[in-house]
C-alpha cells in the first residue's frame, strides 16, 4: 500500500511501488490510495479515508484467502488496485 503523495526523499511515490514490481506472480496486490501522504498511513492528517480504504482492501484479500482464491480486486472509489 502507499498513496499518490506518499514521497521518499528522492524519488516519488512511484518508487515505492518497485518492490511489487519485482514480485513474482502469484496472489498479490498493490494499493494506490488517491492523495495520500506517508504521514496518513500513521494515522496523522486526514488518515479517516486512507485508514478506511487501506482496511477495506486488505479485508477483502483477507477474505478471498480465506475463501481459498485469489480473488480480483474490486474497484473502489479513491484506491486504485493492481493484482499479480
Amino acid at each position: 500500500m502507499t498513496g499518490t503523495r506518499d514521497n521518499e526523499l528522492e524519488g516519488g511515490w512511484k518508487s515505492r511501488t518497485i518492490a511489487y514490481a519485482d514480485m513474482s506472480p502469484g496472489c498479490k496486490r498493490l494499493g494506490v490510495v488517491d492523495g495520500a501522504t506517508h504521514f496518513n498511513f500513521a494515522g496523522i492528517g486526514l488518515a479517516a479515508k486512507t485508514e478506511e480504504l487501506t482496511i477495506g482492501a486488505t479485508s477483502s484479500f483477507l477474505n478471498n484467502l480465506r475463501n481459498g482464491a485469489c480473488g480480483t480486486p474490486v474497484p473502489v472509489r479513491g484506491i486504485s488496485m493492481e493484482a499479480k
